[in-house]
């Protein structure tokens, strides 16, 4: 009895590990990033919900914000209230007005995440991806993730589980990549 018991117990930790090492990062004690401060965004293009088409290496002189999520995620499910504010706030507030958003779903299809979207009253951009391809570009593991990039193109911040910004933070990284 006590071997299957350990077994069980053994197994359900395991399990434990991986959804937590997927959500969040590597249990390994790795490095997780791809891109680093300083780094040229890479190319990347997807197409939001609405059909907007957003093209990683153009920034057309704006700043912008790139949250990468899943929202079986419960970190993600925990942040991206924040990253709501922040875009309802960046659509009021001259300071952070010249700013693109856009919140890019690591391996979640689109129903899944509009259905959670509408859940939750969310109207931030949207950009499923059924697959990691674009996710890959930036990270091994670990969401939910925040980029922040500046009008040249380059990555001026980095957010990750463990540091997740809040509305202010978010805000204040935006100005410093615009200056």
């Amino acid at each position: 009895m006590r071997s299957i018991f350990s077994t069980v117990l053994t197994g359900l930790l395991a399990g434990f590990l991986f959804v937590f090492a997927s959500c969040v990062g590597d249990p390994l004690g790795e490095s997780t990033d791809v891109v680093r401060v300083g780094d040229k965004v890479p190319a990347f293009t997807v197409r939001s919900a609405d059909g907007t088409v957003y093209e990683g290496g153009a920034s057309r002189g704006r700043v912008r914000v790139l949250v990468f999520f899943n929202t079986s995620c419960g970190d993600c499910r925990a942040f991206l209230p924040v990253v709501e504010a922040f875009h309802r706030q960046r659509l009021q507030e001259a300071g952070v007005a010249r700013t693109e958003l856009l919140c890019i779903a690591r391996a979640q299809d689109a129903v899944s995440v509009a259905d959670y979207w509408a859940s939750q009253g969310f109207h931030m951009p949207y950009a499923p991806q059924e697959d990691r391809k674009v996710y890959a570009l930036f990270a091994r593991s670990g969401i939910p993730r925040v980029y922040i990039v500046s009008p040249h193109g380059r990555i001026s911040a980095i957010y990750r589980e463990g540091g997740l910004p809040t509305v202010e933070e978010l805000g204040a990284a935006v100005r410093r990549a615009a200056e």
